[in-house]
C-alpha cells in the first residue's frame, strides 16, 4: 500500500481529520482545517485519501491511497496508472473496509475523542463507531436520496415539473419492455452522467448493461422521455440548515460534455422568472427531506427548453462539482461554509444570514475538469499555476494544475482542473474551454 505518515502522529499535539475529497478540492482541506481548528482548540491537519498517486504539486505529509482495482493493474503492467474511483461511493466503501484505516482510526481514538471524515458525499460511507464525525448528511439518508429513483418519486409526491419517466424493477424486466425507444436511461446509483444516457436502440440498451457497475446490477433502473431542444442546465447548490430552514445558495449553469458534467459557469444565464421557479423546487425539495433528518449542503440539477419549459431532473444529496468555487465565492462575501456545514454535522442550527440576494458573489466564475476520453497515454508533464483562493478575492485570474504523478499510463478519471474568475461571463467562459484544451494536449502524449 501507497501510504505516507507523520513519524510523530501518534504523539504530537496536532488532531487529524480524513478527507475523501479528491484534488481539486483541496484548498476546501484548508478551510475545514481552520473551521476544525477554531471550533475545538487544536490545530487539525487532513490525512489525504486518494486513489491515485499525487503529483510533487499534490503529495501530502499525510495521505493514503485507496484503489484496489489500479492496485492489481499496477502489479500486472509494474507502471502506475491513474485509474481513479470517480464515483466517490466507491471509495467511501474501500474506506470503510479497509483494515489499514481500521487500524489508524483506533490508534487515533487513542489520542483524539473524535475523528472527523470530510468526503465528497457521505452516500455509502458505513462507520458505525460513534466517534467518528462526519461532516455531511447522515449516511443513511444521503445514501437513500443518492438512488435516482427515489429523486424521481419525491418530484413526483412534491408534484414537481418533470420529464414522464418509467421505473423498470431489474435488467430482464427492461430488456422485455415495449415502447422505450428512445429513452433516457438512468441506473439507480450515477452522479456526472455515468451509467446514464440516451438509448436509441437495444443494442445501445445492451452496451449500457455491460458497463454499469456492480452496484447497480441488480437495482432498479429508470428510463424517461428524451427531452428535446434543451439550451441550458441550470445548477443550483443549498443547504439544510434545520427542520423546514432550506437557504438557497448559488445557481449556476452547467457546462456539460454530451450528458456528461464537466464543470459549471456563474452567474446563470437564467432569467427572473426560472430563477424563482428554482429557487421555489429547490426549497420545497430542501424542506422535505430536513423533515427527515437531512443536514447539509445539496444540489438540484434542472433543465431548460427553447420553448422556456423547465424540468427538474436530479437531487444530489451532497456537496457538488462547483464547491470549490461555490465556497470561495461565499467566502469572498463573508460566509464561510465549512463551519456552516460543521455546525450542521455536530447538531446546531448555524446563526447566520443566508438571504439569496445579500450572498451573490459580484462578478463571474467558470470551472471545468481536465477529462481525456483515450486512455492508454502517458502522462508527461506535472504544472500547477495561480492561487486559487485569490484569485476569488481579487475577482479575477486563472487558475489550472494537474494531479497526477509524471510517467503514470492514463485509464480513467480527472486529471487537472481549471478555472477562472473575471468581469465577463462569456470570456470566462472561452477561457477556460481552451485552458482545458491546452493543458490536456500539453500534459499527455
Amino acid at each position: 500500500m501507497d501510504f505516507q505518515l507523520e513519524k510523530d502522529f501518534l504523539t504530537n499535539n496536532t488532531r487529524y481529520f480524513f478527507s475523501l475529497l479528491d484534488p481539486r478540492f483541496e484548498i476546501m482541506n484548508k478551510l475545514m482545517s481552520d473551521s476544525l481548528s477554531h471550533r475545538f482548540g487544536y490545530e487539525y491537519k487532513p490525512i489525504y485519501i486518494f486513489s491515485s498517486h499525487p503529483n510533487k504539486y499534490y503529495k501530502k505529509e499525510n495521505y493514503i491511497i485507496l484503489n484496489k482495482h489500479a492496485n492489481r493493474i499496477e502489479r500486472e503492467l509494474k507502471k502506475k496508472v491513474v485509474d481513479v474511483l470517480e464515483d466517490d461511493e466507491e471509495l467511501n466503501e474501500e474506506f470503510s473496509r479497509s483494515p489499514f484505516v481500521e487500524k489508524l482510526a483506533n490508534q487515533l481514538f487513542k489520542k483524539q475523542d473524535r475523528l472527523p471524515v470530510y468526503a465528497f458525499t457521505s452516500s455509502f460511507l458505513n462507520l458505525t463507531d460513534p466517534r467518528w464525525l462526519i461532516i455531511g448528511p447522515i449516511p443513511k439518508i444521503a445514501t437513500y436520496y443518492d438512488n435516482k429513483i427515489q429523486h424521481y418519486e419525491l418530484f413526483k409526491k412534491l408534484k414537481l415539473p418533470r420529464i414522464y419517466a418509467r421505473i423498470y424493477k431489474n435488467r430482464h424486466q427492461l430488456l422485455k419492455a415495449k415502447d422505450i425507444f428512445p429513452g433516457y436511461i438512468a441506473a439507480s446509483y450515477t452522479s456526472g452522467g455515468c451509467e446514464s444516457g440516451p438509448v436509441y436502440h437495444k443494442e445501445m440498451l445492451l452496451d449500457f448493461f455491460a458497463r454499469i457497475r456492480k452496484v447497480n446490477i441488480k437495482e432498479h433502473f429508470l428510463v424517461a422521455r428524451i427531452f428535446e431542444n434543451i439550451v441550458i442546465s441550470p445548477n443550483v447548490n443549498a443547504i439544510v440548515t434545520d427542520k423546514n430552514k432550506t437557504s438557497v445558495l448559488i445557481i449556476s449553469d452547467q457546462i456539460m460534455d454530451g450528458n456528461r458534467y464537466i464543470g459549471n459557469v456563474y452567474p446563470s444565464s437564467i432569467g427572473q422568472k426560472h430563477i424563482e421557479e428554482i429557487k421555489k423546487i429547490t426549497i420545497k425539495i430542501g424542506n422535505n427531506i430536513s423533515r427527515e433528518g437531512y443536514r447539509g449542503l445539496f444540489g438540484c440539477d434542472f433543465l431548460i427548453n427553447k420553448k422556456g419549459r423547465l424540468v427538474t431532473v436530479d437531487l444530489n444529496p451532497r456537496r457538488q462539482g462547483g464547491y470549490t468555487c461555490n465556497a470561495l465565492a461565499l467566502k469572498a462575501v463573508g460566509i464561510d461554509i465549512t463551519t456552516i456545514e460543521l455546525s450542521c454535522a455536530l447538531g446546531e442550527i448555524p446563526n447566520v444570514d443566508l438571504a439569496y440576494k445579500k450572498i451573490q458573489y459580484p462578478t463571474a466564475w467558470a470551472h471545468t475538469k481536465v477529462k481525456p476520453h483515450d486512455p492508454g497515454r502517458r502522462i508527461v508533464k506535472e504544472t500547477r499555476r495561480g492561487d486559487i483562493s485569490r484569485i476569488f478575492i481579487q475577482k479575477s485570474g486563472d487558475f489550472q494544475g494537474t494531479f497526477y504523478k509524471k510517467g503514470s499510463i492514463f485509464i480513467k478519471g480527472s486529471l487537472g482542473y481549471v478555472v477562472s474568475v473575471g468581469k465577463h461571463r462569456k470570456k470566462i467562459y472561452g477561457l477556460v474551454a481552451d485552458s482545458v484544451d491546452a493543458l490536456s494536449t500539453s500534459i499527455l502524449a
